[in-house]
C-alpha cells in the first residue's frame, strides 16, 4: 500500500466538517442564523420566478415529479430541480454571500436540502443541519484557496465549489457515513469548475451555479449506491489548476462562529461590490437633510479589485448586468426602488439617463478587501456643495447585521406579488421557527403558489 493511502486530503477534511455538523448542538443565535438564510435564499428563488431566465428554463427542464419552486411550481426531474432552482436563486443578486470566499452559497445548499428533505418527509432541524453542512463545506474549501483572490485568474468561487456543497447537503440528508461523504464529495470535486464573466453577467453567469450544484447532488446518490472518486481531487488536480495550493485547515470543524454566521444578508439585490456605496450615497444625504432631487452626480471609488465585475453602465441590457451597474444601482436608490428586485426585471427605458455616476478603484481600498468592501461617494449637488464619506462595512454584513425583521421584510416585499400577502407571511413564520417544523414538505408546498403546481411540457 502507497504512503497515499494514508494521507489527509482536502477531501477528507471537508468530509469530516459535514459530518460534525449536529442541529441538535445549535444555539439560539445558530438557529436565527441558519433560519434566516433558508427564508431569504427561498425569497431570491421565488422572486425570480419571473425573470427572463426562469421562462427559458421551462422550456428546456426535464419532467418529473419535483415541484420547482423557481419555476412556479412546474413539476421536473430531480437534477433539472435542483439545477434551476439553484440558479434562480442567485440571479438577482439578493442572496447572501460570504466576503472571506467571495462566494454565495445559499443556492447549493438550501435548494438541495429543502428539495430533498421534502421528498424524504424530513422535518425542519434535520434539514438545517444539511443546509449548515452545505455553507461549511463551500465557504472552507474557497477561503483554503484563496476566495476573492481567484476573481482575478478568471474563476467564478461559488461554481468552482457548489458541487462540494451540493453533495454535503444532500449527503447529509442521505445518512452517509464517513466513506460515503469522502466519496460524495470527492465526485463532486471532479467537476470543480466555472469561468468567471468579465461584467457580462447573462444566463450562462448563473447556470455554471446552478449545473454545478445539480452534479453535487447526483454526486451524493451515487456515492450513496457504491460509486467512488478521487479523495486527492482537490489536492494536486485542483492546486495546478488554479495555479496555487490550499492552505491548511482554518479552524477545527464547526468551531463558533460557523462560516455561515459570517455570511451577510443583503439589503439589495446588486453586486456586493457595490452595497457600500449605496450606504455612502444614501448616508451623506441624510447626514446633511439633502434629497435625492439634490443630487447632480456621484463619484463611486471601490476596491480596484471589484473592478473585475462592476461596471457604470447606462444602459445595461440585462437584469445581471443592471445588479452590476453603479449607474444604475445608484439611480435606483436615488428614486427608492432599490430594494425591489422587481426594478432589475424589467428595467425601465427612462433610466437611461438620471444622475451621472462614476466608477473607479481606490488603491487604499484595495489593500483592505476582501476583509472590508468599503466604498468612498462624493456626491455633487445642485447648489454646488460636495459630499464626501466612505463606509467600511456596508450593511448586512456580520458587523452590521440584518435583524430577522429585516429578512421577514426583505422576503415578504418581492413573494407577496407572487404568492400573495397571505401566504407570504405565513411562510416567513414557518420558516421562523424552522426547528420545530415537523415536515418541510408542508412548508414547501407552500412555496409554490395559490393553484395547482404547473406541469412541464
Amino acid at each position: 500500500m502507497s504512503d497515499r493511502a494514508f494521507e489527509t486530503t482536502v477531501v477528507d477534511d471537508l468530509a469530516e466538517i459535514a459530518l460534525a455538523v449536529d442541529a441538535r448542538s445549535f444555539s439560539d443565535d445558530d438557529w436565527e442564523v441558519v433560519s434566516a438564510h433558508v427564508l431569504d435564499a427561498v425569497g431570491c428563488c421565488i422572486a425570480a420566478s419571473q425573470v427572463p431566465l426562469a421562462a427559458r428554463l421551462a422550456q428546456i427542464v426535464d419532467a418529473g415529479s419535483w415541484p420547482s419552486i423557481g419555476l412556479g411550481g412546474t413539476r421536473v426531474s430531480p437534477r433539472s430541480c435542483i439545477a434551476a432552482d439553484a440558479a434562480l436563486t442567485h440571479v438577482l443578486e439578493f442572496d447572501a454571500h460570504h466576503s472571506g470566499a467571495a462566494a454565495t452559497p445559499a443556492g447549493a445548499a438550501v435548494v438541495p436540502a429543502l428539495a430533498l428533505g421534502a421528498e424524504r418527509g424530513l422535518g425542519g432541524a434535520v434539514v438545517a443541519g444539511a443546509v449548515t453542512a452545505g455553507y461549511e463545506v463551500m465557504i472552507e474549501a474557497l477561503i483554503r484557496y484563496g476566495g476573492a483572490e481567484l476573481f482575478g485568474t478568471g474563476w467564478y468561487p461559488t461554481a468552482l465549489v457548489a458541487a462540494l456543497g451540493s453533495a454535503a447537503a444532500a449527503g447529509s440528508l442521505l445518512g452517509l457515513d464517513e466513506g460515503g461523504m469522502r466519496r460524495a464529495l470527492a465526485i463532486a470535486g471532479g467537476m470543480a469548475g466555472g469561468l468567471l464573466a468579465r461584467g457580462d453577467f447573462v444566463d450562462g453567469h448563473y447556470l455554471t451555479g446552478g449545473w454545478a450544484a445539480a452534479h453535487g447532488f447526483d454526486a451524493a446518490h451515487l456515492a450513496l449506491a457504491g460509486g467512488t472518486g478521487e479523495r486527492g481531487i482537490l489536492d494536486a488536480p485542483l492546486t495546478a489548476a488554479l495555479g496555487r495550493p490550499p492552505s491548511g485547515p482554518t479552524r477545527p470543524p464547526l468551531e463558533r462562529p460557523l462560516h455561515l454566521s459570517g455570511c451577510a444578508l443583503k439589503p439589495y439585490p446588486c453586486a456586493r461590490g457595490l452595497h457600500a456605496g449605496v450606504d455612502g450615497v444614501l448616508g451623506a444625504l441624510a447626514a446633511e437633510g439633502c434629497e435625492a432631487g439634490d443630487v447632480v452626480s456621484v463619484q463611486m471609488l471601490v476596491p480596484p479589485q471589484t473592478l473585475r465585475i462592476l461596471t457604470a453602465d447606462e444602459r445595461p441590457p440585462t437584469p445581471g448586468q443592471a445588479a452590476t451597474s453603479a449607474h444604475f444601482v445608484i439611480n435606483a436608490a436615488l428614486r427608492g426602488r432599490l430594494a425591489d428586485p422587481r426594478t432589475f426585471i424589467d428595467i425601465p427605458a427612462e433610466w437611461e439617463g438620471g444622475v451621472a455616476v462614476t466608477l473607479a478603484g481606490d488603491d487604499e481600498l484595495g489593500r483592505r478587501y476582501p476583509r472590508e468592501r468599503g466604498a468612498r461617494v462624493e456626491v455633487r449637488l445642485k447648489d454646488g456643495r460636495v459630499l464626501q464619506r466612505e463606509e467600511r462595512i456596508p450593511r448586512g454584513d456580520p458587523e452590521r447585521p440584518l435583524s430577522f425583521e429585516d429578512v421577514v421584510a426583505k422576503f415578504v416585499r418581492p413573494v407577496a406579488p407572487v404568492l400573495g400577502g397571505d401566504r407570504a407571511t405565513a411562510v416567513a413564520h414557518e420558516v421562523a421557527d424552522l426547528r420545530s417544523l415537523l415536515d418541510v414538505a408542508i412548508l414547501r408546498e407552500r412555496m409554490l403558489g395559490p393553484g395547482e403546481p404547473r406541469r412541464s411540457t
